[in-house]
């Protein structure tokens, strides 16, 4: 999509332009998830330019996307002071305004035209499916978010992804914009009874399908390990001493038991010295 008027060939403007599409894409895997933006030249031939890759889009993806996108859009756009280019894993344009931080709702939609078997059963899952993540987008810190969900007991599937490009400057923005994109799509795709449809905006995008066009999400990382952590030992069980009572009842029985041999013991010695007097007694002559 090309606008504004046409530069001159060998101009300030082209050269402005040319360093600014080249520094966006040379600068893209060293910038934040997958979005850069540039500004090249001096007034009034200054160039501005816009780059975002896809949320799921690898650097290598990012970048190949990148490259093709500053050849196409200069191929397709020739003279032009001003252009946007859609891609699979990119989107890209240049001005010779500044349009960052401008929400641009300016749309290309594309649909399939094959319907599906159960219309309203089809219908009802897109629309589930873009309210789940038009929500998680909003809480994302790329502004993107993609999945699926099952809209038939065969379990079939419906994958969606949406984004919003790095320069909105507020979640209402982003907001609008998806919400904008989303209405459209569903106008053009019969109100989500066709099997796929995109509508791509100048400040987000929308799409779904019945096979999966992004990458999944990765798995969340494990917990971290504090480092030389040692699994915590209990400490050993001291071995159980006897009971204070035990002891008491042990003490008891031995008192008990010494008390009974020393009685014992007098008993036998009385019982003695009665049977030594009588014997004495009896031993005494008569008189």
């Amino acid at each position: 999509m090309c606008n504004g008027a046409n530069y001159t060939k060998g101009s300030k403007f082209e050269s402005s332009l040319n360093n600014v599409l080249n520094n966006l894409v040379n600068n893209i895997n060293s910038s934040s998830n997958g979005f850069n933006t540039s500004v090249s030249g001096q007034s009034p031939d200054k160039a501005y330019a816009l780059l975002q890759c896809r949320g799921d889009a690898t650097p290598e993806e990012c970048y190949s996307c990148s490259q093709q996108a500053k050849t196409d859009i200069r191929q397709d756009c020739g003279n032009a002071m001003g252009g946007k280019g859609w891609y699979e894993k990119c989107f890209i344009r240049y001005q010779n305004y500044s349009f960052f931080g401008i929400l641009d709702t300016d749309k290309t939609t594309l649909y399939n035209r094959r319907n599906a078997t159960d219309p309203a059963v089809f219908s009802k899952a897109v629309k589930g499916l873009f309210r789940n993540l038009t929500e998680e987008a909003y809480g994302s810190p790329n502004l993107y978010s993609s999945g699926s969900t099952n809209y038939d007991s065969s379990f079939h599937v419906i994958y969606g992804q949406i984004q919003c490009w790095r320069d909105v400057t507020s979640i209402e923005e982003c907001k609008t914009c998806l919400l904008t994109a989303i209405s459209e799509l569903l106008y053009w795709t019969a109100d989500g009874t066709r099997l796929g449809g995109v509508c791509a905006m100048g400040s987000c995008n929308a799409r779904y399908d019945i096979f999966p066009f992004f990458h999944p999400s990765p798995p969340p990382p494990p917990p971290l390990q504090l480092p030389n952590s040692q699994p915590i030992q209990q400490p050993p069980l001291s071995p159980q001493t006897p009971k204070k009572s035990s002891n008491k009842l042990a003490i008891i029985f031995g008192v008990l038991c010494g008390l009974l041999a020393m009685l014992l013991v007098c008993i036998s010695a009385i019982r003695r010295k009665v049977i030594l007097e009588l014997l004495g007694k009896s031993l005494v002559p008569e008189k």
